[in-house]
């Protein structure tokens, strides 16, 4: 299989001198196969890896319908490996020269990705397909493991996390990360744990098989950040049902959440309620009435006209 899609690893040409140029913090050129393109290197620094999404024949780029790009692999600045995907991105590679690209694939507007992975002499490790583009990746710094992670899709394979054993060329395990998606990945093999870090830079553990080791963590951290996401997890485990004590755990988070200039007016609207139901919970009336007000100033279509009507009669009592 990794044939018929790969062909067999390329054979390396002569080198020339100074053969790679490092030309912007995300871009080089390697002279000797006339590629520009985007590069990663190894954390020891010893390989670098150098992608390009064009056709270098139609000097295309972007969605279309043929024409692959290209990649190379250097070893201290000479060519090592090379070869060709449809749209190869997001390039890694570790200090054993192992390295893996998400190959976006050909055709427009299509849900379609594939997971590359080879070994530093340009054999294909892993060729996985999924029915979903895909967001980012990542790969442990001795090559042994891989993660690659999907978008947003209308089935199975939309908004997952596979793992990857790069030696075994199999697919470990997938599963949706609670905490949604993750800037970078860190590896541990010998506890079997991945860890997730976001941009806020929270960083949270998993294991292998998709167990949510730092979920308290992750609940604690995003009750700290006033995270919507976070209160939504927390108002489902109470089964939709704000009471007293889940009101008292979410109070400060839910007013850091609501202090954000950017929340939509809906959302907005959405986290004032959840306020109101706290006070009216905890018997304070007249601050659930003056919430709820607020909710349905932000948001008209919100449905609780009927309470706030109620609670009006209760403090004109």
């Amino acid at each position: 299989m990794f044939k018929k899609l790969f062909g067999e690893p390329a054979k390396v040409a002569p080198e020339v001198d100074d053969d790679l140029k490092f030309v912007t913090k995300r871009s080089a050129r390697v002279h000797s196969r006339d590629l520009y393109g985007q590069f990663a290197k190894s954390p020891n620094g010893r390989f670098v890896l150098v992608w390009s999404d064009a056709d270098p024949d139609a000097h295309r780029s972007g969605p279309r319908e043929d024409g692959p790009g290209r990649y190379v692999l250097l070893d201290g600045g000479q060519v090592i490996a090379e070869g060709r995907l449809e749209r190869p991105h997001d390039g890694r590679v570790a200090n054993t020269g192992v390295f893996v690209l998400n190959d976006w694939m050909f055709g427009q507007g299509l849900l379609c990705g594939r997971v590359c992975a080879f070994a530093a002499d340009g054999r294909a490790l892993v060729a996985h397909t999924v029915e979903a583009n895909l967001y980012n990746n990542g790969l442990s710094p001795d090559g042994a493991y891989a993660v690659a992670q999907t978008a947003n899709a209308p089935n199975a394979d939309g908004n997952q996390l596979f793992v990857f054993d790069l030696a075994a060329g199999a697919l470990i395990t997938r599963f949706s990360p609670e905490i949604g998606w993750a800037d970078t990945y860190k590896f541990d093999a010998k506890t079997r744990t991945l860890r997730l870090r976001q941009r806020d830079g929270g960083e949270f553990a998993f294991g292998f098989d998709g167990t949510f080791i730092d979920r308290e963590a992750w609940i604690e951290h995003g009750l700290a950040a006033g995270k919507p996401m976070v209160l939504e997890t927390l108002l489902r485990e109470a089964g939709g049902k704000v009471d007293a004590a889940l009101a008292r755990r979410w109070k400060d988070g839910l007013a850091r959440a609501m202090a954000n200039p950017d929340l939509h007016p809906a959302y907005k609207a959405r986290l004032l309620r959840y306020g109101a139901e706290g006070y009216e919970a905890d018997g304070d009336i007249a601050a659930a009435l003056t919430a709820y007000e607020a909710a349905v100033a932000a948001d008209p279509k919100l449905g609780v006209k009927r309470k706030i009507a109620q609670l009006r009669q209760q403090l004109d009592a």
